[in-house]
């Protein structure tokens, strides 16, 4: 019997060591209090952070890491649950974050541990700081910019939104769904008009479990405007919305598609060859007449060529002996961008 309570002790002994490396091995402060909440054992990280040894610790008893440590550790017991708190410590001359916790044992007192969430900390503060200059971004943006969570609600809006759809800020701050805008903007007759607005409605709540690009649709509203509207999934969940008046933009391209259409018949319909070279000598438009005249086919002056290649092409209309020279010279000749007439 004596033999085999020392084989156990022995046993006791081994295990008691290996807890005790694995404990001291850890970067995180552990420590355990006894029922009167004074400090009965404490690893090598707890003694780094205290800046004493295990000996004073345990001597000392209620030594704390901060003030107010020990309250902690009582409340701990007299609620019999765990209890953690965030607490800015000094360690070698650094002001750093942890998470404290103190976790009762029932009849022994509590085990206590620290966690060093220093760079959780730092990256909050960095994820908080580019929040606000995106905030500040999208508020000094001409473009209407609302902001919808995960859960569909509004959590940000800038001045544009409010000066476009004529909503309630005091409302809006209340961060209704993305769905409850959708029934106000129906109701001031701001979306297009739907046969089966129930419909148009679930599509676009939709977007917040299927939106995985960056999207864009056209609203044509029923006072005449057209809006660009972009949706981009958000970093941080959610959909971001952007909002552009493109009624006069609009307006403006189909005068000018009008305009290029007219030019571009009255071009086909002349009895001279015309010819439009870019700043780079590159052929940007010409019309049927030139391209018989010169005897160069359509496809090919649709792949915009060099005015290099448009004469090289007509190579058997020249009449020179030097046709190389020739060439650089009535090249140099038409990149001078003065007005030149020439009889070939």
């Amino acid at each position: 019997e004596n033999a085999s309570l020392k084989a156990e002790n022995a046993r006791f002994k081994v295990d008691a060591r290996r807890g005790n490396s694995i404990i001291n091995t850890t970067i995180n402060p552990i420590w355990q209090r006894d029922v009167n909440l004074n400090i009965v054992y404490c690893n090598l990280a707890f003694t780094e952070v205290a800046e004493e040894t295990a000996e004073s610790v345990i001597a000392v008893g209620d030594m704390e890491l901060y003030r107010g440590h020990r309250q902690l550790g009582q409340k701990a017991l007299e609620t019999g649950s765990e209890q953690f708190e965030r607490r800015h410590i000094i360690v070698g001359g650094e002001r750093r974050l942890y998470m404290i916790r103190e976790v009762p044992i029932k009849g022994e007192g509590t085990i206590g541990y620290a966690t060093n969430i220093t760079e959780l900390e730092v990256a909050q503060e960095e994820i908080q700081r580019h929040v606000s200059a995106l905030r500040d971004l999208l508020e000094s943006s001409t473009s209407a910019m609302a902001i919808y969570g995960r859960d569909s609600k509004l959590k940000f809006y800038n001045f544009a939104f409010v000066n476009l759809w004529k909503m309630d800020e005091a409302w809006l701050d209340s961060e209704p769904t993305y769905g409850d805008v959708l029934e106000v903007m129906r109701e001031k007759r701001k979306l297009p008009e739907q046969s089966n607005f129930k419909a148009f409605k679930q599509a676009q709540m939709r977007l917040f479990t299927t939106l995985i690009e960056p999207s864009e649709e056209f609203f044509y509203l029923p006072d005449g405007k057209t809006l660009r509207v972009i949706a981009i999934p958000h970093a941080l969940g959610g959909i971001l919305f952007a909002y552009e008046d493109v009624t006069d933009r609009l307006a403006l391209e189909r005068s000018y598609n009008t305009l290029i259409a007219v030019q571009r018949e009255t071009l086909d319909n002349l009895h001279e060859g015309v010819a439009v070279f870019g700043e780079n000598g590159r052929l940007t438009l010409c019309n049927p007449t030139f391209n018989k005249l010169w005897h160069i086919d359509t496809e090919f002056t649709a792949t915009e060529p060099h005015m290099r290649e448009v004469f090289s092409k007509a190579r058997d209309l020249f009449v020179t002996d030097d046709w190389a020279n020739y060439l650089d010279s009535l090249v140099a000749r038409f990149q001078q961008r003065r007005h030149l007439s020439l009889r070939f």
